[in-house]
């Protein structure tokens, strides 16, 4: 079983309580919620093999924004951003098209439902370049709409 640094650091801290003979070292220990930018892959992974979770993925995000500080969240659109801007070059350079197109698409479908949810993440994201990202991406579908007579299909992540 693999744990994340809070849940290591929380064992560790109750397993030295014990060895030390507190009475009940589990109430010792201050639990910590994870920082919204180290929910962002596992929330990813998780929509990723069920996309009717991005909407619950979506939900526990901007509720961890809310107890967040503006730099923490910042930091977690920042990363949401990035992950969309990873795959669009991994869809574009990568040799696993089916792959990065579907890691993509639960990209794009997570972030698009947090700037809905939360108003001051749009301009973070804007800020971040997102606008020019997905424009930059979608113009390269011009020149397969001109060739193919209009009937060019555009991928699956801009729905």
């Amino acid at each position: 079983a693999t744990c994340v640094p809070a849940e290591a650091a929380c064992i560790a801290s109750a397993n030295a309580a014990v060895v030390s003979g507190d009475p009940d070292p589990y109430l010792s220990v201050t639990p910590t919620l994870p920082t919204p930018s180290a929910l962002i892959a596992p929330l990813l992974r998780l929509s990723e093999r069920n996309e009717a979770m991005a909407f619950s993925s979506a939900d526990l995000l901007v509720g961890a924004f809310r107890r967040a500080d503006q730099d923490a969240r910042t930091g977690a659109i920042s990363a949401l951003v990035a992950a969309v801007a990873g795959q669009l070059a991994q869809l574009t350079h990568g040799d696993d098209k089916e792959t990065h197109s579907k890691r993509l698409r639960t990209a794009v479908h997570l972030l698009t439902l947090v700037l809905v949810t939360d108003v001051d993440a749009r301009e973070v994201a804007a800020a971040e370049g997102l606008v020019d990202l997905a424009l930059g991406h979608l113009e390269t579908f011009l020149p397969q709409h001109r060739a193919g007579g209009g009937n060019a299909v555009l991928p699956g992540w801009t729905t």
